[in-house]
């Protein structure tokens, strides 16, 4: 690496996929197009994160049908480490609807923290996880301990990038943010 390239951190990526799994992708794409996800990634310094996704049954759906937070756990674990070993909690909003909070520590895949002189990047790669041309209502904020001064995808709201929408989550993106200390 050069000099001025300081590696922090890096998950690894997974390989392969089988007809097994991108059927159960298309199944759970349309289980979870009934649902609203927003969820909250908080990166540290040092590569490390902390992951809180809640799934909420917008439509009752899964109520309908019997499904539960466990079944979604069922459904997703077997997509990711992070997800497998995530916990899950069963909730009922202020509304009445069914939620399922998930809570990992666990790294994503293709995710790279590194520091460039005085900054520091956060590279998400293409998660690739469900195609881009599904239709769900999801927002995801991706958190750094600092002023992120770009992006190459979302917008900037503090210390967070927002990405709503199935593709912009999807296909990746690079912060970049200075310390706090740098910051002042």
């Amino acid at each position: 690496m050069n000099d001025h390239h300081h590696f922090i951190g890096l998950s690894h990526a997974v390989k392969g996929s089988s007809f097994a799994l991108k059927l159960t992708m298309v199944c759970l794409a349309f289980l979870l197009s009934a649902c609203r996800i927003d969820g909250t990634l908080e990166f540290q310094a040092n590569g490390s994160m902390h992951l809180e996704i809640v799934f909420e049954d917008t439509k009752g759906l899964m109520a309908k049908i019997g499904k539960n937070c466990s079944n979604l756990k069922n459904y997703i674990g077997s997509l990711r480490t992070f997800l497998a070993k995530a916990t899950y909690e069963e909730i009922i909003s202020e509304k009445g609807v069914r939620q399922c909070k998930v809570v990992s520590d666990e790294p994503l895949n293709n995710v790279e923290v590194k520091k460039e002189g005085d900054k520091y990047l956060l590279v998400i790669g293409k998660q690739g996880i469900i195609g881009e041309e599904t239709e769900l209502d999801i927002t995801m904020r991706v958190g750094v301990p600092g002023k992120i001064i770009k992006t190459t995808n979302g917008i900037i709201e503090g210390n967070k990038v927002v990405l709503r929408g199935v593709n912009r989550m999807f296909r990746g993106v690079t912060i970049t943010w200075i310390s706090e200390a740098d910051a002042s």
